[in-house]
């Protein structure tokens, strides 16, 4: 767990060692990387403090600065002895499992960008530019002049005289960072922008320093400002350069000097080793050079999120006069009105190269001499490339043994294919150039369907044209290019239908035109009747390959739908219309804060039961009863989950009332998505199932008509909005105001259903209806299973009766199967698994029935049916990870070497955070 940022520390007063107090506050580190104030030894003479792990402290001061993090001590009154303090806690925060956000969209916005793409198969890259459409915040000019009145003038800090230590080690801090120094009478500092002050900057704290000058008014001189500076600890600098490190207490000194640190244009680096030095005073052949050196002055940085993409060069670019004149003021349509159908982007002119370095989660990019956001270029282009070890695309070998390449939803989103400020307040629109062999497919978020050519000179290339005019976050937009087979899904004469077409393999062309090309269309008419106007124009969906870790991926008029959805029965096809749900649910609307995925999920997991109930043509009682077997899975799985869950993970809305980012890190400002890559959460359902059933609990308080009301005010009133939980309670509430007279309002529903952990109270526990014939049917074949091996007192089983077994609905089947897992090891007798696997024909039922039939195997040994989980574990990766889990925990030798074998054939096409969690399972932390 990782704690809020240290704030309200007792005192403002830096404590020397002359008046170090007899006893003092000793730093130690826990084990769960906690750093602990708590009563210590003596004071050290030398003022050092050594907590552990060689990391060294600056004690001298009562302050300590150890890595990116600085924690400061409790000053008392009259130096009272610290040890009657209270101890002071401070984690050292560890972000490896949260989701980096670097763009800075509180200075400026990308409100629409153009891709212009060539991918190559064989090397696995796209590479061409991508251009972007920029505009300030609209009150930046206003923040940019009161933060030049601000260094002018009120952040002048005179530290002469009396306020001069006699230790000459004076330490002001303003909350981010340290610059302890060795000062001389007569010294004056400024600083802007609410930076850490101090003296001759002897020494200077190397994490988020910003715009720090420094005069001496002793004999006029001025000394450089150091703007920025990040550094390597393994990185030793000349000191004749300015720059020294002090490895132990890692503390970075800059000194006055002419000589500057220089640095290319361009570095594709993924550590923090850059030194940014100002300039401004510099003469003005320097300030020439500064782009091809590396250096700036205090110009405004535009920061993209990205992720190991090559940069080759930033470009101002501006368009024709004409051209300019006619598109920008719709740019959504740039392409269709500037390019003439050529697909040729050359009417953007290089204005100028921009600086540009490249770091592990984004690129900074500045433009010379432009000091805000306000005066900075408003079109800019990115030539670049992707690597193959970019996360945000998965390359791969389909059914039919052809390469293909997808966004796969990695949690890095888009990063490694495009930079952009990916973030959920940052909405644009897009075009899209993406340029193939002839043999491809491309498919694309986008509202229409492609505008295809044939690029002129380029032999055998074709070039898909797509855009959307639907302002939204860049993580939602998705591509794929393969080889697949397609055909059109037939409307009929039903207007709720959207334009549809189908993409798969060969290989699954007969099963996937059968099955999806029958229920898709009932499917969207019937999300229609509950949701209103489909928010997009067309769909498209593709059937992908069997590496994909999930049963489906929805995004702008493109969904991903996993093979195993395909059974011939289409009781798996309720995913899919979970995944359209999306469109609704997660798309047309999107959750402000990125962590209360219930406002996705939740709503989809609801929806998607009425939708597919209509689709398969359930209608009264018969409709209910297959939602209450669903729930009773729903139940069953949530209770599970809760026990094996993290307990912060079983919060729907993590962040409550604060901001929804991690702590703002000290050393280059960046935030952070709690757990926004915690492989655990990917796998985990509460957020799912949480949610589903406070709608449920919603929908029980007015009426399912009245509910399903709700729903369709609810999506036509938040349409291209972001919302939080309060908007959807604050509008349910608005419309069933009678509700409050009965004690349920936003608090309420907030604190027994987002802000806990656990099961709540409202549904400890579920029931099926007594008169519901599905469900009666499956609990008397339990019973009646049970039966034929329930030992009697002469601990003889009773002959089991295949013929018992009755014909049982996929719904109840799964159910049945279920609930035989709380049978107890070694119970059910062979004879059993042998008459349920051939009556009910399990291992070509559905993925979900096959799934549980796996656990049955594992559970009970039943040695004769491994290569049924194998085949599972093959064919069904995105279910597959309970089953890993179960082989190793089961003590089994044999299972645990099948696991580590099925492993081992699929690996190297496994996605990340399977594998990695996969990997741990069987291996720990070392390798296989």
């Amino acid at each position: 767990m990782v704690s809020q940022p240290a704030s309200g520390f007792l005192g403002q007063r830096a404590l020397g060692t002359d008046t170090a107090p007899s006893n003092h506050l000793s730093l130690l580190r826990s084990s769960s990387t906690q750093w602990k104030a708590l009563p210590g030894p003596e004071y050290c003479p030398t003022g050092m403090l050594i907590p552990g792990r060689g990391e060294t402290v600056r004690a001298r001061t009562h302050s300590a600065i150890y890595g990116v993090l600085h924690l400061k001590f409790l000053d008392f009154n009259d130096f009272e002895e610290v040890s009657t303090a209270q101890s002071v806690i401070r984690m050292a925060v560890s972000h490896e499992n949260d989701l980096p956000l670097s763009a800075n969209v509180d200075c400026i916005n990308v409100h629409h960008f153009i891709l212009d793409l060539t991918c190559n198969l064989e090397e696995r890259t796209f590479s061409g530019c991508v251009i972007i459409f920029l505009e300030p915040v609209k009150d930046q000019h206003h923040k940019d002049n009161i933060e030049e009145e601000h260094v002018e003038s009120s952040d002048s800090l005179d530290i002469s005289g009396e306020h001069c230590m006699k230790s000459h080690e004076s330490l002001l801090d303003t909350g981010s960072c340290v610059l302890s120094s060795d000062w001389t009478e007569g010294g004056r500092l400024h600083v802007g922008k609410g930076s850490t002050v101090s003296g001759t900057c002897s020494g200077l704290k190397p994490h988020d320093v910003e715009s720090v000058s420094v005069l001496r008014e002793g004999n006029n001189e001025t000394m450089n400002s150091a703007r920025r500076v990040l550094y390597d600890r393994s990185e030793k600098f000349d000191s004749e350069a300015g720059i020294a490190v002090d490895n132990g207490s890692d503390i970075v000194s800059y000194r006055s000097t002419e000589s500057q640190t220089q640095y290319p244009t361009f570095r594709n680096q993924f550590e923090p080793s850059v030194s940014e030095i100002d300039t401004e005073h510099s003469t003005s052949s320097q300030d020439e050079d500064s782009l091809q050196t590396g250096e700036t002055t205090n110009d405004f940085i535009l920061v993209l999120d990205s992720s190991e993409i090559e940069i080759f060069s930033v470009e101002e670019v501006a368009m024709d006069n004409d051209m300019e004149n006619d598109c920008l003021p719709e740019p959504k349509s740039i392409m269709k009105k500037c390019c003439g159908g050529n697909m040729n982007l050359d009417v953007f002119k290089t204005v100028e190269e921009l600086g540009c370095i490249v770091e592990k989660n984004c690129i900074r990019i500045w433009k010379k001499r432009c000091k805000s956001a306000n005066l900075f270029s408003t079109i800019v282009r990115v030539n670049y490339s992707t690597t193959p070890k970019g996360k945000s695309l998965k390359w791969t070998l389909d059914q039919d043994g052809s390469l293909s390449v997808f966004t796969h939803g990695h949690w890095l989103n888009n990063r490694s294919l495009f930079p952009s400020q990916d973030v959920s307040v940052s909405m644009a629109t897009w075009e899209a150039i993406i340029r193939v062999e002839k043999s491809l497919t491309v498919l694309m978020s986008g509202d229409d369907h492609p505008v295809v050519s044939v690029d002129t000179g380029s032999s055998g290339i074709l070039s898909f044209y797509y855009r959307t005019g639907m302002s939204m976050p860049a993580s939602t937009l998705a591509l794929a290019v393969g080889r697949w087979e397609h055909t059109v899904v037939s409307r009929g004469d039903d207007n709720k239908v959207l334009p549809c077409r189908l993409f798969m393999p060969a290989a699954l062309e007969d099963l996937a035109v059968s099955e999806i090309g029958d229920y898709l269309p009932r499917c969207l008419s019937a999300a229609f009747d509950l949701l209103g106007p489909h928010p997009f124009s067309r769909l498209d969906v593709l059937l992908v390959p069997s590496s994909f870790d999930s049963l489906g991926m929805a995004s702008p008029s493109l969904v991903f739908l996993s093979q195993s959805v395909l059974t011939g029965d289409s009781s798996l096809c309720v995913r899919l219309a979970h995944e359209i749900s999306h469109s609704w649910f997660g798309l047309a609307i999107g959750p402000l804060d990125w962590t209360e995925e219930w406002l996705t999920e939740g709503f989809c997991t609801y929806s998607e039961g009425y939708i597919h109930a209509t689709a398969m043509g359930w209608a009264g009682e018969l409709c209910r009863d297959h939602a209450e077997l669903r729930d009773v899975l729903r139940h069953r799985t949530l209770l599970s989950e809760i026990q094996n869950t993290d307990v912060q993970l079983q919060v729907l809305r993590p962040s409550k009332d604060e901001d929804m980012f991690c702590e703002k890190t000290t050393e280059d400002g960046v935030k952070y998505i709690k757990n926004g890559m915690n492989p655990d959460k990917k796998f985990t359902q509460v957020h799912y199932l949480k949610g589903y059933f406070l709608l449920r609990y919603l929908e029980e308080t007015v009426g399912c008509g009245e509910f399903h009301k709700f729903l369709q005010g609810y999506v036509k009133e938040f349409h291209g909005k972001l919302i939080t939980s309060q908007d959807v309670f604050s509008c349910f509430l608005s419309m069933f105001p009678e509700l409050r007279n009965k004690g349920i309002s936003e608090d309420v529903l907030t604190r027994d259903w987002l802000d806990e952990a656990g099961v709540p109270k409202k549904i400890e526990k579920f029931e099926t209806s007594q008169n519901n014939e599905l469900a009666v049917a499956v609990y008397k074949q339990l019973e009646q299973c049970r039966s034929t091996y329930c030992r009697k007192k002469t601990h003889k089983r009773r002959k089991f009766e295949i013929d018992g077994l009755v014909k049982l609905e996929p719904d109840q089947l799964l159910v049945f199967l279920d609930l035989l897992l709380d049978e107890n090891d070694g119970q059910i007798p062979v004879q059993l698994l042998k008459a349920l696997k051939s009556s009910y024909n399990l291992t070509s039922a559905n993925a979900e029935i096959q799934h549980r039939w796996c656990e049955l195997v594992v559970k009970h040994k039943f040695l004769q049916c491994y290569s049924d989980v194998q085949a599972f574990l093959v064919n069904h990766q995105a279910l597959g990870i309970y089953l890993y889990g179960e082989m190793i925990l089961s003590g089994s030798q044999k299972q645990k070497q099948l696991a580590v074998d099925c492993f081992h054939s699929i690996e190297q096409d496994m996605e990340e955070g399977l594998y990695t969690t996969v990997h741990a399972m069987l291996f720990g932390d070392g390798e296989p």
